[in-house]
């Protein structure tokens, strides 16, 4: 009878105001005092024990059943299609009863413990503690030592903590016959692009609208025919480009 009530079914949308109630049956916790009863449950998503604040005992739900209520945090991490695997697991002695609930969470704003504009779940994918602000860890750090900060990492969706892969967002340019030139560039969903372009280094323009993506690609195509940089790159003497990458 040990089960997940609430959410009844994986892959239903939850967010930070949802109480998730995991059923067991009364004789679980007779004889025991709720605070007792309540050091016997972990509840963890994603593998992340949540903290014990989060969970309270609410006796009689059912004729035949007390519930532990859990309050669920925000867990988005940018993926609204991403499943959230939580997991309620009570442990007395050798006996272990456990259960799991797959959820989406609601899009809102990325959770950042630390205020650094990395996102907590970011930071925990790299390892990197989501509760310094400062030093190596923080926005203006380089854990790996390449030269580009942890911010300018997290921005073009780089490896914070890998010195062999690039942290630089380099286009791929292509000269056209009709004096057309193609960018192709990386695009991840969450960011906002920008092409820039100059005649000699120093004076820096927009050429594109501000661009966004529903979905990661690897070899996204922007091109330069002339109509917003003054006219068509292949007659000009010289032309940079340059992408600018920032949060919607």
């Amino acid at each position: 009878n040990y089960r997940i009530a609430f959410p009844m079914n994986d892959g239903e949308v939850v967010d930070d105001n949802y109480v998730m109630k995991v059923l067991f049956d009364k004789s679980l916790g007779s004889e025991i005092t709720d605070t007792q009863l309540l050091e016997e449950f972990t509840i963890t998503i994603d593998g992340a024990p949540l903290a014990a604040s989060a969970l309270s005992i609410l006796r009689g739900e059912t004729p035949t059943d007390d519930a532990l209520e859990v309050a669920l945090p925000n867990s988005y991490n940018g993926d609204p299609e991403f499943l959230h695997e939580v997991r309620a697991i009570h442990l007395r002695g050798d006996t272990t009863l456990t259960d799991t609930r797959l959820v989406k969470s609601a899009v809102t704003a990325l959770p950042d413990s630390d205020g650094d504009q990395l996102p907590d779940s970011w930071e925990l994918l790299y390892s990197l503690d989501r509760n310094n602000p400062t030093g190596i860890h923080g926005a203006l750090g380089d854990f790996d030592h390449d030269g580009a900060t942890n911010l300018m990492e997290y921005l073009i969706g780089s490896n914070p903590i890998d010195p062999d892969v690039s942290p630089l967002l380099i286009p791929d340019l292509t000269v056209n016959p009709n004096n057309t030139v193609d960018l192709n560039f990386r695009v991840i969903p969450g960011r906002q692009y920008r092409v820039e372009y100059s005649d000699n280094l120093s004076d820096w323009f927009y050429a594109s609208n501000p661009i966004s993506v529903a979905e990661e690609n690897d070899d996204y195509s922007w091109s330069d025919d002339g109509s917003t940089t003054g006219g068509p790159p292949g007659l000009s003497s010289q032309r940079f480009y340059r992408i600018e990458v920032s949060l919607p």
